[in-house]
């Protein structure tokens, strides 16, 4: 495998079946998909998901784990008072791998992570909560022009239908410190 650009990609299926999609790929149907496979790496994870279901993508983008992230679950413990806390902007106790690349000076580029939210600091390129299964966040980006040329280009939530949609109760923004 040669390396001459220097660039890397990661790409996250959330709520994809991975044997599908491997199948689909070598079957020719995802060309672009099975090209990058071939040039590049790729492996299956092992999760935290079965047991702390949105602790899983945090600790891909922390490299922590969640006692060191400190994201649980959507509803997470809330330090200090009894109750709990709607996953929201701030939540990880760890820096996420972009906002070390911006740091150290290398343009990254953050399109709709799952679970991912702005980070103060993070001069990059973000997108977050645009195309996802459930809002925590209004769908948003940095800097702020970026999800206004999405839309503009695709329209607003590619999806058409949202947990909310099929009979879920709405998360209520003001349970959640920064949202909406």
């Amino acid at each position: 495998m040669a390396h001459t650009s220097g660039k890397t990609v990661v790409i996250g299926l959330e709520l994809g079946d991975g044997q599908l999609v491997k199948a689909w790929a070598q079957a020719g149907r995802l060309p672009r998909l099975k090209s990058l496979v071939e040039q590049g790496c790729w492996g299956w994870l092992e999760t935290t998901a079965e047991q702390l279901h949105i602790s899983a993508w945090p600790c891909i983008y922390t490299g922590a784990t969640p006692g060191e992230h400190g994201v649980y679950f959507t509803f997470q413990p809330a330090p200090g008072m009894q109750g709990y806390q709607r996953f929201h902007t701030g939540l990880y106790g760890c820096p996420t791998f972009w906002k070390v690349l911006d740091a150290a000076g290398k343009r990254c580029a953050v399109f709709d992570a799952p679970y991912s939210h702005p980070e103060e600091g993070y001069g990059g390129a973000f997108i977050y909560d645009w195309g996802t299964w459930a809002h925590y966040l209004k769908p948003g980006s940095s800097p702020p022009a970026l999800i206004r040329q999405l839309d503009k280009a695709c329209g607003p939530y590619p999806l058409g239908n949202e947990a909310n949609d099929l009979g879920f109760a709405p998360l209520d923004p003001a349970d959640t410190p920064g949202a909406w």
